[in-house]
């Protein structure tokens, strides 16, 4: 059972900037506000336990998959851990439509409306859309993502109409603690962008982000900050990824969290921050040899983060089929080691106690 949660919009798109857009218009619902059932019969009162994940891309090989399996078969094995936190958190990878022109670029998705409703069944609560396949059918898919994701109730941050609204923070109310959600893109193609006067993804701009969690601060308690970023199946962050982290911390968020490079990379502990530079895959439409993808739990609280936890999940799809399975026994503590031989070099160490990780 899931803790009550109050789900606040920062700002409900009350205005726009520059000329009007020259895309399809659709209707943007205002979130439907729905108490969630308590789940206070255990724990910490005052502990809010936010879970994330990766990359979630419906497309591609998902597509017949899930037609034939429903949708709620990608998060069978995976929902009960996501549903236990407060809060559940992905990076959603390919927008929701039926048809539109797909970007020139190599590789583009398009996921069927009616999938959305498996982020649902999953527990996810809100989701990052700064990534290189938000645009892949320009605005015609970003708008009916956006629509879509507003009348399930499931919070974005990352894109809009334009950069204003892709700098907009998805704030939410846990426990009468306000935490904000900023999200960025540190990937081509650079067209993908938002400009004042075009819709796209929120650019990791250093002052953006400067401007952006300086201004979340005012209303909230807590900032959280995702990047897409990195190259693919490369295991140790570039420098410019740990500047950004870095950098965020400074100015005052909380924690960031990492994805694009399809693999797991290390964790940090920076100043009063943690930072996980890549979550992996999740649920992810394609098969590859070479992936890895973690849970992310953090423990905070209004002061700040106290305890994180790396749960190594399996999301080779040889071996699950598009359905990831948390790791136990053998292959989590191996999993687990190699997470640790890649924080070590960043100061950070990882205590191992059965399948999961904790942080120190």
């Amino acid at each position: 059972m899931r803790r009550v949660k109050t789900l606040i919009k920062a700002i409900f798109f009350s205005y726009f900037v520059g000329a009007p857009l020259m895309a399809p218009s659709y209707e943007i619902e205002t979130p439907n506000l729905i108490p969630r059932t308590p789940n206070d019969e255990k724990g910490d009162p005052d502990e809010i336990t936010l879970l994330f994940v990766g990359d979630v891309m419906m497309g591609g090989r998902m597509v017949e998959v899930i037609r034939r399996e429903g949708v709620e078969y990608p998060y069978k094995e995976s929902k009960d851990i996501l549903q236990s936190g407060d809060l559940a958190f992905c990076n959603l990878e390919a927008p929701f439509g039926r048809g539109g022109k797909p970007s020139q670029k190599k590789y583009t998705f398009l996921v069927p409306p009616e999938f959305g409703e498996g982020l649902l069944y999953a527990g996810f609560d809100g989701v990052s859309l700064a990534n290189n396949h938000t645009m892949d059918y320009g605005m015609t898919g970003l708008l009916s993502t956006l629509a879509l994701l507003d009348k399930k109730g499931i919070h974005y941050t990352g894109a809009g109409r334009n950069i204003e609204e892709a700098r907009t923070p998805a704030i939410f109310e846990v426990k009468g603690v306000r935490i904000a959600f900023l999200s960025y893109s540190r990937t081509f193609p650079i067209r993908f962008y938002a400009t004042p006067k075009r819709g796209g993804t929120a650019q990791g701009k250093e002052e953006y982000l400067m401007e952006d969690i300086e201004k979340a601060k005012r209303s909230a308690d807590l900032v959280i900050v995702s990047f897409h970023w990195g190259g693919e199946k490369e295991k140790a962050p570039k420098y410019y990824m740990k500047e950004l982290a870095h950098l965020a911390i400074q100015e005052g968020a909380d924690c960031v969290v990492g994805h694009h490079p399809h693999v797991v990379q290390g964790i940090e502990r920076y100043q009063n921050g943690i930072i996980a530079y890549s979550l992996g895959n999740f649920a992810f439409g394609s098969f590859s040899e070479k992936v890895s993808g973690i849970i992310f739990k953090i423990i905070i609280t209004k002061e700040g983060w106290k305890r994180a936890e790396v749960i190594p999940i399996e999301v080779n799809n040889f071996k699950v089929n598009l359905q990831p399975k948390v790791m136990e026994g053998e292959s989590a503590r191996k999993e687990l080691i190699r997470i640790a031989e890649l924080s070590n070099p960043l100061g950070t160490k990882l205590r191992i106690e059965g399948d999961v990780g904790n942080i120190e």
